[in-house]
Formats: structure tokens, C-alpha cells, sequence
């Protein structure tokens, strides 16, 4: 009796310690927040500006965004334009601005990688 007991304590163990380890494994990252534009990739080469490096996007959890655009004016770097919209979770675990060509994708917990449909450049942003 003893050592039905002990196996079926083994045995429970082992299953909660692998469901334990394989749920751990599926990394699920959540777009809400704000992020700060990293990069603009054409061609392999980011030519993205110091000031263009100002540029913010904050997506909200009612599925809202606002994004914000810096540009040089007479050697100042000023706001240039402002996007607003809505974003979606499309099945494969990635985001689509609604209305927009774009698709967003995770590079790890903190990095997006944000391409226009059917494009290889692509823009980086990180938080």
C-alpha cells in the first residue's frame, strides 16, 4: 500500500511540475502601454533621426492608440504629427492598427516590430 501511494505521489508531482513548466513556456506579451520609436529599417539601415527618436505610441486598454511624431523644423525638433485609432489581436498572437496596413509583432517582452503589409522596411519600438 505503501508504495502505490508513494508512486501515485511521484506521479502527481511529475504532471503538475511539467503543466507547471510547459504554461511557463508560451510567452503571452500585452501591447498596452506606452513605447518609444527605436528604429526605421530601409534597406537593412535605420534612418531614423535623433528627433524622430522622440516619437511615442501609447496603446490604451479599450483598444485605443495615440501616436506621436517628432520632425526637425528650422533646427528644432518639434511635433510633427499626431495618429489616432484603434488596434485589434488578430489570431496568430499578433496587432493591427484598424484601418491601417500594418502589422505588429513581439521581438521579446519589451520590443515591437511594427511592418506596413506587404513591405520589407520595418519600424522598432521599445518600452
Amino acid at each position: 500500500m505503501k508504495k502505490i501511494f508513494h508512486f501515485a505521489l511521484v506521479v502527481l508531482f511529475t504532471s503538475m511540475f511539467i503543466n507547471c513548466s510547459s504554461s511557463s513556456e508560451e510567452e503571452v506579451y500585452s501591447i498596452v502601454g506606452t513605447w518609444s520609436f527605436s528604429q526605421s529599417i530601409e534597406n537593412g539601415i535605420d534612418v531614423l533621426s535623433d528627433c524622430e527618436r522622440n516619437g511615442t505610441v501609447t496603446f490604451n486598454e479599450d483598444k485605443s492608440f495615440e501616436g506621436k511624431y517628432f520632425a526637425l523644423n528650422n533646427s528644432n525638433c518639434v511635433l510633427d504629427d499626431t495618429l489616432t485609432g484603434t488596434w485589434s489581436k488578430l489570431n496568430n498572437g499578433e496587432y493591427t492598427l484598424v484601418s491601417k496596413q500594418v502589422t505588429i509583432s513581439f521581438s521579446g517582452e519589451n520590443t515591437l516590430i511594427v511592418r506596413e503589409n506587404g513591405k520589407e522596411d520595418y519600424e522598432v519600438w521599445v518600452r
